[in-house]
C-alpha cells in the first residue's frame, strides 16, 4: 500500500495517494503495538511520508501533527535503540534528522521562523551522529546518502529564509 501511494504521489493524484498511505498507515500501527521492536521506525518513516505529502497539498496543520509525531516516534527508537535495529542505527539518525529538517521547513512555510530555528540545533546533532555512524558502517553508505542530503538541503532551505545565506551556502 504504501508503494501504490507513493506511485499515486509520483503521478499527481494526491487524494489516493494520501488515501492509501493513511489505509498503510493504520495496518503499521496496530503491527507497532504489537511488536514495537519491529514495527516502530517503519511506521515512523511512513508517518514522515504521509506528512510530506500533506505539506505538499497544504494541508500544514495534519502535516505538522504527523511530523511531530515521527519526531517522537525517531527520538525514542534513537534514545532506546532497540536491538533489532542495531544495524541501522545511522539510518535512525538520518531519518530523525530528515524528520526535523522537514519539520523546520513547513513551520518556515507558516512562517514560524523561532520555532524552525529551534529545531537546527537537534537536527544538526543527529546529522552529527548519522554521518560518525556511517563512517563506522561505511558499507552502507549507498542506502542512507539520500535521507541526509535531504536533510542538508532542507536545512539550508531554513537558514535561507532566516536571512543567513552565508551558513546555507556552506552546507550545499
Amino acid at each position: 500500500l504504501n508503494i501504490l501511494s507513493l506511485l499515486y504521489h509520483k503521478n499527481h493524484d494526491f487524494y489516493h495517494a494520501v488515501e492509501l498511505g493513511r489505509e498503510a498507515l493504520g495496518y503499521y500501527r496496530r503491527l507497532t503495538e504489537k511488536n514495537p521492536q519491529v514495527y516502530a521506525a517503519y511506521e515512523a518513516s511512513l508517518i514522515n511520508n504521509l506528512a510530506a505529502l500533506l505539506m505538499e497539498m497544504n494541508k500544514t496543520a495534519e502535516a505538522e501533527a504527523l511530523y511531530r509525531e515521527a519526531l517522537d516516534l525517531y527520538r525514542c527508537l534513537t534514545e532506546k535503540k532497540p536491538r533489532v535495529f542495531a544495524d541501522y542505527e545511522e539510518n535512525l539518525a538520518a531519518m530523525k534528522a530528515l524528520t526535523i529538517s522537514n519539520l523546520a521547513v513547513l513551520l518556515g512555510n507558516m512562517n514560524r521562523m523561532e520555532e524552525a530555528e529551534g529545531l537546527l540545533g537537534e537536527a544538526w546533532e543527529a546529522l552529527g551522529a548519522a554521518n560518525a555512524l556511517r563512517r563506522l558502517a561505511a558499507n552502507n553508505l549507498k542506502y542512507y546518502d539520500v535521507d541526509v542530503a535531504g536533510s542538508y538541503l532542507n536545512l539550508a532551505e531554513v537558514l535561507r529564509r532566516m536571512g543567513k545565506k552565508s551558513v546555507a551556502n556552506r552546507l550545499l
